[in-house]
């Protein structure tokens, strides 16, 4: 980082950005960033979908999404053990703008 998103015509750009790269894909929310990180020796191997990002809307004060989280995270959530989402993208190196919404973990 820094990340940046810009203004809410940035982040529409974003959202359609998004749409094009996933298309009729929903993006996934793992546990853990494993999705990204699973291929590596010694770290994991597994997977799992904890939920799905079913809907994107740039808004004035963010990107936000619609989720169907699964009944696994559902039960996670609720028990405190996940709080937040880490949302992985494409970026410019040089710049640190935001391209495009890849997942989330």
């Amino acid at each position: 980082g820094p990340w940046v998103t810009g203004d809410k015509a940035s982040m529409e750009q974003i959202v359609a950005n998004t749409r094009q790269y996933a298309g009729s894909t929903d993006l996934a929310i793992d546990y853990d960033h494993q999705t990204v990180f699973g291929a590596i020796p010694g770290v994991g191997g597994k997977a799992p979908a904890a939920g799905w990002i079913k809907e994107l809307q740039a808004r004035d004060d963010g990107i936000f999404g619609r989720v169907e989280w699964t009944a696994a995270a559902s039960a996670a959530i609720k028990a405190g053990e996940y709080r937040y989402l880490s949302p992985v993208f494409f970026h410019e190196k040089t710049t640190g703008r935001v391209l495009a919404i890849r997942m989330a973990g």
